[in-house]
């Protein structure tokens, strides 16, 4: 029962998934998980829910993702990463943000290589991506030294104790290759490796619905012969005892999976509101800006609304009790930034 899954997709990866998160929630439960990972395609969408949703169980969530990498060669590989902390997930989330605003290519999501440091890559556990990685991409195209060094580019950006050559065995051809170069490459290079079982299904028998939705999602038809098949049955959720007769031969890669699992801890504050930090002109309190300014717009709102000075000093008393009333409720309920800069929004669209 040493397996956690640390490579899962659920129905947030819109072209590749139909995992619900309670068929994540339901799996870990019924085998008794101490956690569960969610990593979907390019996007944090189901963090949210996933953390909910398990810790009602007394799950532990892991929360990571599935990044698309751009190397400088304009070639494309996955990379796995997992939240160890709180700030590793929020240097993911600025990944993923990256990616979209900056780093697409064609309407493909992906994120330029250069953009990994070791400052943004701290308190993230990185997994090699297998099959769709490049280390394994480059070994099957014939080019070990290459494939070595892109271990050894990882290993600068992660460190050695938070990068892991990532082993499947789902059937795809080249996996006892990229294996064999695995076990090298973790002697000479002193870093660990661990098994995953990447699924976006629940059960095997699910196979051919999953494989409309990657129809659906590429505007291609199930019958068709030239129609690349990128995934196979065996992207199921599989059991720890599946998993454990799988790797038989070497129980020590699922304990690595139980050992990162363990490794990883983000505890989210819910319910609290975050607010920018709107910087004043001069640093005065945001409260003192606000009300500088609130009062400027009364004092024209006031003239343009009552021009002759007789009503207006009639109607003062009344309006400026209720201004006063208002800015005391902003100011006990902290929403002055939030005010300030909601005001900055409409004043730049009506500049512009």
């Amino acid at each position: 029962m040493n397996f956690i899954p640390l490579h899962i997709h659920s129905e947030y990866s819109l072209s590749d998934s139909i995992l619900r998160i309670s068929d994540l929630v339901d799996y870990a439960k019924s085998f008794d998980l101490e956690s569960i990972a969610i990593t979907d395609l390019n996007n944090s969408f189901a963090h949210l829910k996933l953390y909910n949703a398990a810790r009602k169980k007394g799950i532990k969530p892991i929360l990571g993702c599935d990044l698309t990498i751009k190397n400088n060669n304009n070639e494309f590989s996955q990379l796995l990463l997992l939240a160890k902390n709180n700030l590793g997930l929020k240097n993911i989330n600025q990944l993923i943000s990256f990616a979209y605003e900056k780093d697409q290519e064609n309407g493909q999501i992906c994120i330029d290589i250069n953009r990994f440091n070791k400052q943004q890559c701290q308190g993230i556990i990185a997994l090699s991506g297998a099959m769709r990685g490049d280390i394994f991409k480059t070994l099957l195209n014939g080019n070990i030294e290459a494939a070595k060094n892109c271990a050894l580019h990882w290993i600068e950006v992660f460190g050695k104790d938070n990068f892991y050559l990532e082993i499947t065995r789902l059937g795809v051809e080249g996996e006892d290759i990229c294996e064999n170069f695995a076990k090298e490459l973790s002697y000479e290079l002193d870093i660990c490796a661990v098994a995953t079982n990447f699924a976006c299904f629940s059960q095997e028998e699910d196979f051919i619905y999953h494989e409309a939705r990657v129809c659906i999602s590429e505007g291609s038809i199930i019958e068709d012969p030239k129609r690349e098949k990128k995934y196979l049955s065996s992207n199921y959720l599989k059991s720890p005892e599946e998993m454990a007769e799988l790797f038989s031969d070497c129980p020590e890669l699922l304990e690595n999976s139980v050992l990162i699992a363990q490794r990883c801890n983000v505890e989210l504050v819910l319910g609290k509101n975050y607010l920018p930090d709107f910087q004043t002109p001069k640093g005065e309190k945001i409260e003192d800006f606000l009300e500088l300014k609130t009062k400027e717009g009364f004092a024209k709102r006031m003239e343009q609304n009552f021009p002759y000075e007789k009503e207006r000093l009639e109607k003062l008393p009344l309006y400026q009790t209720r201004l006063e009333r208002e800015l005391e409720v902003i100011k006990q309920m902290g929403f002055s930034g939030y005010f300030m800069i909601v005001a900055d929004f409409i004043n730049w669209a009506k500049e512009n």
